[in-house]
């Protein structure tokens, strides 16, 4: 019987369950068998069996750390389709997002754009000069050449299955959609080459990213687009934020996505903007295959009036990042005294207290509260600081509001925008 999801959906389903080890502590090693005991969990039920075919897992997961570190900075894995019959091999290599305990992931791989490097697989490009953020680069570098699984790279394992004819997609969600075009741009570069993967030529590689920030330069985006745009489905959402990055004609929409029921202020400008100053400095950024339709998001009005629940783990190292670029922007920016700034991390990390206990939100409990602390001292004010508290409580609670609808439509609203709600509601209760 043929699985209720069509091949796009199947794609996009097994790319969900690569972040299978995020938020977790732990050795490379401990991380990969919890990864690999949860994504066996899933693939191995009926129910998701019926809904996207039978899939297993051939090579993987790998998890990879930075010198130090102690969570999933990477996961990857390769699964092949049981069910096909055409004498084809059919796999999907998937590819983790950001994990949100991920400081490596959010600094250096997602955010380290305003510096680029040249594309490194492909050196006969003709006049064109593709370049890609060094996030990208440095990711490239650990898929490719730090991560293997019985002591083969994934390119040394997609040689042993190239023998006869080879259905390559590659897929990714967030980091792992920018990710994921570029390690499927990177095989098809790399392949029938001396001395790499599939010396014959017998695999078509193809692409689907979900989510995912721009890669590289507008060289590569046309670079991109030659060689395998014809064989990339890119899923995103009007909605979602990250698709927006790192594209300035994109980025500047981003504080007015949520309009009229979140509108803009200067700090949601301002942390877009040091966003858009990053983005300049890297070079001009396009999103690969960017006339690509947007999925139609709707806004969470929940995530807008009154949410209780505590803060999701993306949603708190979102705001962390923010403030943290905001301080780092208004350090430079003329009018803002240094006191100001330590008042900005003060209040911060006061609101970011009120909403991890699902006991924040501005009207009802926050402003309150807030008058509270300063009558205590708790929030070590100057009295010359009091007048301007308000505005600024206001102005870093909208910024909270905004980056948690940006986080609802990154994460929440692609499954069901998607049409698999069923495969990532029994997918979380599997690994719950």
């Amino acid at each position: 019987m043929a699985p209720v999801y069509n091949k796009l959906q199947q794609a996009f389903c097994l790319n969900l369950i690569a972040n299978s080890a995020s938020s977790k502590l732990g050795s490379a090693q401990k991380l990969q068998r919890i990864a690999s005991r949860e994504i066996e969990a899933v693939l191995s039920n009926q129910r998701i069996r019926e809904l996207i075919g039978s899939w297993d897992v051939i090579w993987g997961p790998v998890v990879w750390q930075h010198k130090g570190g102690d969570v999933a900075d990477n996961t990857m894995y390769v699964a092949r389709n049981a069910d096909t019959t055409d004498g084809n091999n059919e796999v999907v290599v998937a590819i983790a997002g950001t994990n949100p305990i991920s400081w490596f992931g959010w600094l250096v791989e997602d955010f380290k754009v305003y510096k680029t490097a040249p594309w490194p697989f492909n050196n006969h490009t003709g006049d064109l000069e593709p370049r890609i953020s060094e996030g990208t680069a440095t990711g490239l570098d650990v898929l490719f050449h730090k991560m293997s699984f019985n002591d083969q790279t994934l390119t040394e394992f997609l040689t042993t299955l190239s023998g006869t004819p080879l259905d390559i997609t590659v897929t990714g969600h967030s980091l792992g959609g920018a990710l994921s075009a570029s390690t499927a741009l990177a095989l098809a570069d790399l392949q029938g080459r001396e001395n790499e993967w599939d010396p014959d030529r017998n695999a078509v590689v193809s692409a689907v990213p979900s989510a995912g920030p721009t890669p590289g330069t507008a060289d590569f985006a046309q670079y991109y687009t030659q060689r395998i745009g014809t064989r990339t489905n890119r899923i995103w959402n009007v909605l979602d934020v990250v698709p927006h990055a790192w594209q300035i004609n994109q980025l500047v929409q981003a504080p007015h996505l949520y309009y009229p029921y979140l509108p803009p202020n200067p700090l949601i400008e301002l942390a877009v903007g040091a966003a858009i100053v990053d983005s300049k400095v890297g070079g001009t950024y396009i999103q690969i295959n960017e006339q690509t339709p947007g999925l139609p998001g709707q806004v969470y009005l929940d995530k807008v009036y009154g949410p209780e629940s505590p803060l999701t783990e993306i949603e708190h190292s979102l705001f962390k990042v923010a403030v943290n670029k905001l301080i780092a922007a208004l350090g430079k920016k003329e009018g803002w005294p240094t006191w100001k700034v330590v008042l900005l991390q003060r209040v911060a990390d006061w609101l970011l207290k009120r909403f991890q206990s699902g006991k924040g939100w501005l009207h009802s409990i926050v402003l309150p509260d807030l008058e509270k602390a300063v009558r205590l001292g708790d929030l070590g004010i100057p009295e010359d600081a009091k007048p301007e508290l308000v505005d600024l409580v206001i102005e870093l609670n909208g910024l909270l509001l905004f980056l948690i609808q940006a986080a609802a439509q990154h994460v929440v609203a692609y499954p069901g925008l998607m049409g698999v709600n069923e495969y990532k509601q029994l997918a979380d209760k599997i690994q719950s």
